[in-house]
């Protein structure tokens, strides 16, 4: 290079920081030039570069403007290992602290890390907010040239006129049902109502056409339908400006995924079962001349209840596990192994998020890198692709929970009534918190929004595919793999959003 071109190529490095409010030390702009002329004269690589310069300058959050030649070096070798990284499979597990979360305020949305903030909070005004969030988030999303939604506030301007109000289904203090919104909240009658298809509960939020009475403080309700959201991919452009559409491109250039790209995903795998383990032990034998990029193993993963002895047992059968693992890992080394626990696992907890499994039990597999402990529920990304995965028998607990289902469901139609509610209320747990905990905090991890590539419910209901549309994306349930007369998993193609039932009949084990 001259030295006319390389003194116009310091000036737009020069450029490029001063407009960010960051400035190169004289070793500094000098490393970074010559680190730029090995790539070439190629402009829109140089501007790469300096992108994802700026992009971990930030993330590490350096005070100061002056950039110099340390700082310089350790952040281009970051970039450098990014870049190494993008050529391989991309992987990446993240935790509760990791999970970027939604905060919906007067129909604005902010995204941040969630960490636990919550300080002196009181448990009440924590559940209040989840619940204000769930609303918001509802709210915002609706289609409003739909349907005309009246505040609850407004009703007593409407007595005896037909009204539509968007509010959450809760339960009054008498016993009888209210519809509340942000303004207030007004008595139910629903005797005489229609319910459009869908699982209604408390808590969920709903759309409510009725009569509102003479007096203003009862509302005759004729229908209760779900609420109108707008299609996936209009209301994620239009609440955070393509942010994430474009994130993913620029993800997609360095990992695109191969058609032939697979999870094996597997629940209720019981480890303590001399039945299961030999189930096991041959799919991985007929899995390992084509290994899969993941598997996914959900709890529970020990068929005895917690009792005295349990632990021992626990270990027994995670320590057989490992040393299945161990005897295929030249055949895995490039498969990674994710353990979601359910809340039956140790330790006991019953309230959600659930951490991984106790470290005593990761110490069993602490010979393999490829073995990861996943808390429930978890994120993981691979490659383009963001799949949430949640270990809870989430079905059952909807349908008992429900306080009008329709008469006419089959076992057969209850995936799509589940998959149609879950995705409306934007919201994989949307019960109350005192019917299945959640941390109230920790309440916008279980929000749909922004929609991941793929819902995976492991639940013990029959294993089901409700494939994507406008509404939703693609929701599964491998259902039990331990459970019923065949070893059941699903296989899923995350490139090709395509998966497939599968099942390990003991017969062919011979």
């Amino acid at each position: 290079m001259d030295s006319t071109a390389a003194a116009e190529l310091r000036r737009r490095i020069k450029k490029f920081f001063s407009a960010r409010s960051f400035y190169l030390g004289e070793q500094a702009l000098g490393y970074l030039a010559d680190q730029l002329t090995s790539l070439g004269g190629d402009r829109k690589q140089h501007q790469k570069v300096m992108k994802r310069v700026m992009q971990l300058v930030e993330q590490k959050g350096v005070e100061s403007e002056l950039l110099d030649l340390v700082c310089l070096k350790a952040i281009l070798h970051e970039v450098n290992r990014q870049k190494k990284n993008e050529s391989e499979t991309l992987f990446k597990l993240e935790n509760v602290v990791e999970w970027r979360r939604s905060i919906v305020e007067d129909r604005r949305r902010t995204s941040h890390h969630l960490v636990d903030s919550v300080g002196q909070s009181p448990w009440d005004k924590l559940s209040f907010d989840a619940y204000r969030q769930r609303f918001e988030l509802i709210r915002m999303l609706v289609v409003q040239d739909v349907k005309h939604f009246d505040p609850i506030d407004s009703l007593l301007a409407h007595r005896g006129s037909k009204v539509c109000i968007l509010a959450q289904l809760f339960r009054g203090t008498d016993g009888h049902f209210v519809a509340e919104d942000l303004s207030g909240c007004v008595r139910l009658h629903l005797g005489a109502s229609t319910y459009e298809d869908g699982l209604y509960f408390e808590g969920g939020t709903y759309v409510f056409d009725g009569i509102c009475s003479p007096d203003g403080n009862r509302l005759d309700v004729d229908q209760v339908t779900l609420p109108p959201v707008k299609q996936l991919s209009l209301c994620e452009a239009a609440v955070d400006g393509g942010e994430r559409c474009a994130m993913r491109a620029e993800l997609g250039r360095g990992s695109r995924g191969d058609p032939n790209d697979r999870i094996v995903l597997m629940s209720d795998v019981y480890l303590d079962d001399d039945r299961v383990m030999k189930a096991l032990y041959h799919l991985l034998q007929g899995f390992s001349s084509s290994p899969p990029n993941i598997f996914v193993f959900c709890g529970r993963f020990i068929s005895i209840q917690r009792a005295h002895g349990y632990m021992d047992q626990a270990a027994i059968a995670f320590r057989h596990f490992a040393n299945i693992l161990s005897e295929f890992s030249d055949k895995y080394c490039n498969t990674e192994f994710v353990l979601v626990p359910s809340a039956d696992d140790a330790p006991p907890l019953q309230i959600f998020p659930r951490p991984s499994l106790l470290p005593v039990l990761q110490k069993c597999f602490k010979d393999a890198k490829n073995v990861h402990f996943a808390p429930n529920p978890c994120k993981l990304i691979f490659k383009d692709r963001h799949i949430v995965i949640y270990r809870d028998d989430m079905v059952e607990k909807l349908c008992r929970s429900a306080v009008f289902m329709p008469k006419n469901a089959k076992p057969s139609s209850i995936p799509k009534l589940f998959c149609d509610t879950i995705w409306a209320q934007r919201h994989f747990s949307p019960l109350p918190l005192f019917t299945n905990p959640i941390q109230p905090h920790f309440d916008p991890l279980f929000q749909l929004f922004p929609a991941p590539d793929a819902l995976v419910i492991a639940d013990r209901f029959n294993a089901f595919v409700e494939s994507a549309n406008d509404q939703r994306q693609l929701t599964l349930n491998p259902g039990p793999f331990s459970l019923g007369t065949h070893f059941e998993f699903q296989v899923y193609y995350p490139t090709l959003q395509r998966v497939e039932h599968s099942a390990y009949h003991e017969e062919n084990s011979s």
